[in-house]
């Protein structure tokens, strides 16, 4: 019985000195996205950066009663976002656009994707390709992930003299980032 006792004791004694397991007191990633930004169309750099994603660096955005932009602050004042309707995203009809931009300047930037495949989109002005997965929520069919395979450039114009050949701005979602959109009706909206 004595015996028994002790090794009770040892066993306890050491599971004492080891190592407890950390609580994790943050959000699961939601991205890693990498970005470099230029001015006068693509030859001066202006910004760049990367960081890993949080629930917290999501904007979302209702534009009209079904249509919504979540937006990701990069270096400010430059954004990126995603415009969504809540459609299907199916081929030969379905689509989303990504737009760069400034929140201290009115631009324009819509950069449009046709889905070609399951799961594939390109861009249909200039190069471009992205993967997504989406899922079904209450407001219809949502974009979960997506992923950048390619460098992606987001032409940003001044809203007063357009020109498709010159942009103001080009925001690039840079080769390798992913993002894990957050769904309309788990966000609050602005």
């Amino acid at each position: 019985m004595l015996g028994r006792i002790l090794l009770t004791m040892i066993v306890l004694g050491v599971a004492w000195l080891l190592p407890r397991e950390a609580k994790c007191e943050s959000s699961p990633s939601m991205g890693e996205i990498k970005w470099a930004i230029y001015g006068n169309g693509k030859t001066a750099l202006v910004a760049s950066g990367e960081r890993v994603l949080a629930a917290s660096d999501f904007e979302i955005r209702k534009i009209t009663s079904g249509q919504y932009s979540k937006r990701i602050t990069l270096t400010a004042p430059f954004f990126f976002a995603l415009s969504e309707t809540g459609r299907d995203l199916g081929e030969k009809e379905g689509g989303f656009g990504l737009t760069g931009g400034r929140t201290d300047e009115k631009l324009f930037s819509w950069e449009w994707f046709n889905v070609d495949k399951p799961g594939h989109a390109v861009k249909i002005q200039e190069n471009g390709e992205v993967n997504f997965t989406t899922h079904k929520t209450s407001f219809g069919l949502e974009i979960d992930r997506l992923e950048f395979p390619v460098d992606i450039s987001l032409r940003t114009y001044n809203k007063a003299d357009w020109l498709p050949i010159n942009p103001r701005w080009r925001v690039t979602i840079l080769k390798g980032s992913w993002v894990r959109w957050p769904a309309v009706p788990t966000v609050h909206t602005k």
